[in-house]
């Protein structure tokens, strides 16, 4: 029996980047040449290892 898929609602993404947004970073996706996807997620860290509040 071949694995069943049930396509989500696309939500997780959104959240990823407003998590990331909130935080003072982005995500963002780049297509890959030929076929496919990178999805990226960048956020900042304070330069002495700190937390920003």
């Amino acid at each position: 029996d071949a694995p069943q898929h049930s396509p989500g609602v696309g939500v997780g993404l959104t959240l990823v980047r407003r998590f990331a947004e909130l935080h003072g970073g982005r995500a963002w996706v780049e297509e890959r040449a030929g076929g496919g996807a990178s999805f990226r997620v960048f956020l900042p860290a304070q330069p002495d290892g700190s937390v920003r509040r």
